[in-house]
């Protein structure tokens, strides 16, 4: 299904994680790379595109979805709705609250996901001991921040709330820049 819904060939890198992957958890899963889905790692590129039966996570006019960060940072590929040319990807900046050109394509995508510099790239979004928290979280969990990382400068990660939060409800807190409700924490 998520083959069809992308209408990415399987001989595309986007395909062949679409086909083989319920999804991959990168960087102590910090990053979450969307596929077909799994019960361990809820939400796939049909469900934050709004492609499936289920209620869309969060859909983004003109772009597809394709992975998101423990904290609501989210990248999709443009398809026409976001800065930059359109088939490459565009990174929404939790730190920023705004949509931001990667340079770079899917497949170049996940060759940075894999041998780039994340560590680099999240420094500043990471806090001490963020590896043992991320860890904790099951697939269906993600981390607010609050204040948000846009909200405070400069931003200091050890120096906000962090919440375990429902990871359907993080990208509604994010995009919003609400505090979470008691509903949206997990059990």
């Amino acid at each position: 299904r998520a083959i069809q819904a992308i209408q990415a060939p399987v001989n595309t890198t986007m395909g062949a994680v679409a086909l083989n992957a319920g999804g991959l958890l990168v960087d102590h899963g910090w990053l979450r790379v969307l596929g077909a889905g799994h019960q361990r790692l809820p939400g796939s590129l049909l469900d934050w595109n709004g492609l499936g039966q289920t209620r869309a996570w969060r859909t983004v006019s003109g772009a597809l979805v394709v992975a998101w960060d423990v904290i609501g940072g989210v990248f999709a590929v443009n398809g026409g709705g976001l800065p930059g040319p359109e088939g490459l990807m565009s990174y929404y900046a939790p730190d920023h609250h705004r949509w931001v050109e990667t340079g770079f394509g899917y497949t170049s995508f996940l060759d940075w996901c894999a041998e780039g510099d994340l560590a680099g790239f999240y420094n500043h979004l990471r806090w001490a001991d963020w590896e043992e928290d991320v860890l904790a979280l099951r697939g269906d969990q993600a981390i607010h921040l609050w204040p948000q990382p846009w909200m405070i400068s400069p931003f200091d990660p050890d120096g906000v709330a962090r919440r375990v939060v429902a990871a359907d409800a993080l990208p509604e807190l994010v995009f919003t820049g609400r505090p979470p409700q008691l509903d949206e924490f997990p059990n």
